[in-house]
């Protein structure tokens, strides 16, 4: 085929990409474009993505609360009263018409997921640098747009602090073959940061919240790294 013969896209292109989705670029190319171009698969919650969801919530609340405070019970309470909040919007509406028996299954597991985090971390001895955090930067020619779970502050100077990237996760550690591509969106957020004057990365760390301290997956970064993934 001669290029221009090629019909130019006329679908809007993103703006920005997000580490999850520059994975499905290199997972396939095709994916990429039905989530990202032309938008034809949308998105709809499932039980494990909304586990997930609220998981994510009541571990980023619980750092909104005095150090004394970051208990598991407290972090539970956040549970409920945000899905009761989300329920409503339509990409969950798959969730929302499931049998009651299974939405409080869903609930329940979510707040034993919360629970069982506190067995791998202690949230009293952390002050995080940021929760949630969007980090914006252009890596190559490419923009790139995406939240941090936690950035937390492992030292430094004050010209130059140094940070590790925290991302939870509530699903499976991946098998030895897929640990590479399972760190590559957190290594993009690390190479991110480090585009910021007087920044540095250390570490990169995937919390797998059901698994234990079993579960922790963690890779040192230095400049060699964001180079790789850039």
């Amino acid at each position: 085929v001669i290029a221009s013969e090629v019909d130019p896209c006329t679908d809007r292109l993103p703006k920005a990409l997000s580490p999850s989705r520059a994975t499905d670029y290199l997972q396939c190319p095709r994916k990429f474009y039905e989530k990202a171009v032309s938008r034809s698969v949308v998105f709809r919650a499932s039980v494990a993505s909304m586990r997930g969801t609220l998981t994510h919530h009541a571990l980023e609340r619980i750092f909104e609360l005095p150090a004394a405070q970051r208990t598991p019970k407290e972090a539970v309470s956040h549970v409920r009263p945000h899905w009761a909040h989300i329920r409503a919007q339509q990409e969950n509406q798959v969730v929302t018409a499931l049998p009651d028996d299974e939405v409080e299954s869903m609930l329940a597991q979510a707040e034993k997921l919360v629970e069982k985090w506190f067995d791998i971390e202690d949230p009293r001895g952390i002050e995080p640098a940021g929760v949630e955090q969007r980090v914006t930067a252009t890596l190559g020619s490419a923009p790139m747009s995406g939240v941090i779970d936690r950035l937390d502050r492992t030292g430094g100077t004050p010209g130059r602090p140094r940070y590790t990237v925290v991302d939870y996760k509530t699903g499976k550690p991946p098998r030895r073959q897929y640990v590479a591509e399972t760190l590559f969106p957190i290594h993009v957020y690390a190479a991110a940061l480090a585009t910021e004057t007087g920044v540095a990365v250390d570490e990169v760390r995937l919390v797998y919240v059901d698994h234990g301290t079993d579960g922790v997956l963690s890779r040192p970064i230095d400049d060699e790294a964001n180079q790789a993934t850039t």
